[in-house]
This record gives structure tokens, sequence and C-alpha cells, in this order.
């Protein structure tokens, strides 16, 4: 699991001091618009490599390793990546204070990513009972068609965006980032 709440010392200056503190939720499934395309793309793949697989007649180690490999894809694509979705979820903390934004995960070893919070700061809300606010440079469509990590961010649910994902009531968090950018907190 992530640290407990409360525990930014080492993170925030002295003087600085937490105004929000939050975690993603922990269900299995976050669904997002585009699952609408990939969830039946991705049943449909894994039928055709099971088609693929059954017509395997002499299993060779070639054969075997290959088998092994489209299995291992088909349930990544159809139910493991939730899971791991869910994993990264469950050890993640999220905490703005009136200078920066945090997001901590602690799912393949710790990682802190900090960000100032300026007034020329990039903030998106997408609204919802589990919302998420992202945060830094709007998307550009280099970045979005040429960056691996955003296309496969597509499947995973995490395209290394600044973002604080599947967080409850969002629009508070964005309304709380527009007031410490407008200098008003």
């Amino acid at each position: 699991m992530a640290r407990p709440e409360g525990s930014w010392e080492a993170y925030i200056e002295a003087k600085e001091r937490i105004l929000w503190e939050g975690r993603p939720t922990d269900q299995l499934f976050v669904l997002r618009p585009i699952e609408v395309l990939l969830i039946p793309g991705s049943i449909l793949w894994s039928g055709l490599a099971a088609q693929a697989i059954s017509a395997f007649h002499k299993p060779d180690l070639l054969s075997m390793a290959v088998q092994f490999i489209l299995l291992t894809a088909c349930f990544y694509f159809t139910v493991g990546r939730f899971m791991i979705d869910q994993y990264k979820r469950r050890r993640t903390v999220y905490a703005l204070t009136e200078k920066q934004a945090l997001i901590e995960t602690s799912a393949f070893g710790l990682k802190v990513r900090t960000l100032p919070i300026t007034p020329k700061l990039f903030v998106k809300l997408k609204d919802g009972t589990r919302g998420s606010v992202q945060l830094g440079r709007p998307p550009s469509a280099f970045s979005i068609f040429f960056s691996i990590k955003k296309q496969f961010g597509v499947w995973s649910g995490d395209n290394g965006d600044f973002t604080f994902r599947a967080i409850e009531n969002p629009k508070l968090v964005f309304d709380l980032l527009q007031k410490i950018r407008s200098g008003e907190i």
C-alpha cells in the first residue's frame, strides 16, 4: 500500500499544508467511454486467438510458446488490465498543497511525482461520480499519436499524464485547483 495519509513531510516545504488528500476508487472495473470499443475488440481478438490456438495439431516447443503468448495477451486484454489497474489504484495517494500537486504510487516500487501549481498550469476536469482531474500541459497531436506510453495507456488506463484518476467529487478538487492557480489560496 501507499504511505498512510498525512505523511507527505518529505515532499513539501515546512510552511506548506495539505489542502486535499485522496485516493482513487479501488473497485475492479473503472470503465471509460473508450471501453465501448476495447471490450468487444478484446473479446473478438481472444476468440480469434483461441481459433488460431486450436489450429495447432502437433504441439512442438515453438507452437506451445506461441500459444502461451497468445493466451497471456488474451487474458491481459480481456481481464488482466482491469486487475493491474486496480492493483495500481489501491497503492496510489493524491494530495494538493497551496504550491504543488503530488501523486504517490507504490505498486511497482515507490514513485512520487510532484507538479508545481502555477497560474498557467493546464487543468482539465472529467466530471462524474468517479471522475478525474488532469494537470500539466495540454495533449498535443504529436504526443497522442507517437507516444508509446500514451497508446498503451488506452488499454491500461494510465497514459503517463499527471492525473488524479477515478477520484470522488472531482469537481471539488478542480475548484480547489482553480483557487490555488488564481492566488485565492
